[in-house]
């Protein structure tokens, strides 16, 4: 073997050992990584079963004392009370139960009075007749009712309407028939009054 063979022979051979040495540091240090990583998993796990849970945070204090006034002061008890709810609605400390205020709507209209002027004068307005059965032409006083004016002369009769236009001082009264005494009867001036029920004339 001569010198060329044998440095080749020995280029070979630490190619070869450096290739090796490379290859298990190499796995080394996967290894080493791979235990790494394992050991900080083991750590977070004891660490999260031996850390107790949070305790809740307390929701602060509300000082929920009683407003008192002061002694000899001028307020008066339903003043301190409605001063004590306003400090209890600023503070929070209201219940939560509690109905939020509504305002009440007046559903009825507001009347509205107008005052009489002096260029408009109040109008009157006369009574409604009362209907009432005991008046004479009612139901329950048994007397017929008296009719007076132009329309009794539509319920008379030929005779009745003939004596009341002689005692009126119409002239040919015999003779006229009953819608023609009628126009005459209401056109004549009234003198006097005719009862139905009696037949009697009473002059005024």
């Amino acid at each position: 073997m001569n010198l060329s063979d044998t440095f080749y022979v020995a280029l070979c051979m630490t190619v070869l050992i450096l290739g090796a040495v490379y290859w298990f540091w190499t796995q080394n240090q996967f290894m080493l990584r791979k235990l790494n990583l394992l050991e900080n998993i083991v750590y977070e796990m004891k660490m999260a079963l031996s850390t107790p849970p949070p305790a809740p945070i307390p929701s602060p204090h509300i000082n929920t004392t009683q407003y008192a006034p002061a002694p000899g002061s001028v307020m008066s008890d339903d003043d301190a009370e409605i001063l004590n709810d306003d400090l209890h609605g600023a503070l929070g400390g209201g219940t939560r139960d509690e109905l939020p205020f509504v305002p009440i709507v007046q559903e009825s209209p507001v009347l509205e009075v107008l005052e009489p002027t002096a260029d408009a004068p109040a109008a009157f307005t006369a009574p409604a007749p009362v209907n009432d059965d005991l008046q004479p032409g009612g139901v329950g006083s048994g007397v017929p009712e008296e009719k007076t004016g132009a329309n009794a002369y539509d319920t008379m009769t030929l005779k009745d309407l003939r004596k009341l236009a002689e005692s009126r001082g119409i002239s040919g009264a015999k003779d006229m028939r009953k819608q023609a005494l009628i126009d005459a009867l209401r056109n004549a001036p009234a003198v006097g009054t005719f009862d139905l029920n009696e037949g009697v004339l009473e002059l005024n």
